[in-house]
C-alpha cells in the first residue's frame, strides 16, 4: 500500500482543521498590518497638514519629505511625493468625522473590514 492510498481515521479532519487556522490567522495577520498602516497613514497624515497649516509650508514641501524619507528609508515604499499627497489627503477627507480621531480611525477600518468580509 503506497502513502497516496493509506488514510489514517480523522487525519482528513485534521488536516482541514489546521488548512483552517493556517487561514484565518493569515486573514487576521493581513488585517493587523493593514490596520497599523492605515493609523500610520493616518498619523503622517495630520503631522504633515498640521506642519503645513503652522508654517504656511506649500505643497513643494512633500517633494523634500519625499526625498529625506526615501533617502532615510531606503527600498522601502510608499514614500514618493503623490503618496505624501494621498496621505494628507486621506486625513484631511476624514479628520472631520469625528472629534475623536482614533475612533474616527475606528470607523473607517470598520468600514474596511466589513466590506473586505462581504467580499
Amino acid at each position: 500500500m503506497s502513502d497516496k492510498e493509506m488514510t489514517l481515521i480523522g487525519y482528513g479532519d485534521l488536516l482541514e482543521e489546521i488548512k483552517g487556522k493556517v487561514r484565518t490567522a493569515r486573514t487576521q495577520a493581513a488585517l493587523a498590518v493593514n490596520r497599523e498602516l492605515i493609523t500610520l497613514y493616518w498619523e503622517l497624515g495630520r503631522m504633515i497638514s498640521n506642519a503645513q497649516q503652522t508654517h504656511q509650508w506649500g505643497d513643494n514641501v512633500l517633494l523634500q519629505l519625499s526625498k529625506d524619507l526615501q533617502a532615510a528609508f531606503p527600498g522601502v515604499s510608499g514614500f514618493s511625493r503623490t503618496n505624501l499627497y494621498r496621505i494628507r489627503a486621506f486625513y484631511v477627507a476624514y479628520c472631520k468625522l469625528d472629534e475623536n480621531v482614533p475612533q474616527a480611525v475606528d470607523k473607517f477600518l470598520g468600514d474596511i473590514t466589513l466590506s473586505y468580509w462581504k467580499g
